[in-house]
């Protein structure tokens, strides 16, 4: 490795002499003024400080010398009063990039239309209008036959167990609490039912549950 050849600062050697020195002039002195009377940077008496766990007194902080309440504090980053912005005046400001914009009434690639099927959930969905508005396959065809959706605390059961199969006879209507019973382990046998519980443990073991 090189030498600085005097580029560098000298290494600041802090003896106890200057420790306590510090000690008792930086809290209530401005750092600039004792790394002057040292003749080193500023920053390593910040450094110094920091290590012997020194701060400011709150007379410091109240006094002139801490910049704080004379109002210069920060001036040269400060927005001047009466001052305007770059962009005054310049709303609708055009930066580029007009032929990788979107054109009026564009549609995307994967638009699909008003009618539309798609499978999401394990259910068919059909959109029912603009933007985005969709709804379950097998609840259209059940409104189709009997003009209204299932009331209030029935649901649309598959009697084949296939979400796919939407056909009305595939359909059946039942109440809610019917219908969590026939999804509920205790429909099934105990040695079944003690297989289900393992299989939910492992399960949760292998997600680190």
């Amino acid at each position: 490795m090189t030498k600085s050849r005097g580029i560098l600062r000298p290494r600041m050697c802090w003896t106890a002499e200057r420790d306590a020195m510090l000690i008792q002039r930086y809290p209530n002195e401005k750092a600039g003024i004792i790394a002057k009377e040292m003749s080193i940077a500023v920053c390593c008496i910040y450094g110094r400080a920091k290590k012997l766990k020194l701060c400011k007194s709150a007379e410091f902080f109240a006094s002139d010398a801490s910049g704080r309440t004379n109002g210069s504090q920060g001036a040269a980053t400060r927005f001047s009063k009466g001052g305007a912005s770059w962009n005054l005046g310049m709303k609708g400001l055009d930066f580029g990039g007009k032929e990788t914009r979107f054109k009026t009434g564009h549609m995307p690639h994967n638009h699909m239309a008003v009618g539309s099927e798609k499978i999401a959930d394990g259910y068919v969905w059909v959109k029912l209008s603009e933007p985005k508005t969709w709804k379950q396959k097998h609840y259209l065809v059940w409104k189709q036959a009997h003009g209204s959706y299932p009331p209030k605390g029935f649901v649309l059961a598959f009697r084949d167990g296939n979400q796919m199969n939407t056909a009305l006879e595939n359909l059946e209507l039942v109440s809610r609490q019917d219908w969590i019973k026939r999804h509920s382990i205790h429909q099934y046998p105990e040695p079944l039912k003690e297989l289900i519980r393992l299989s939910a443990k492992l399960r949760r073991k292998l997600d680190g549950k």
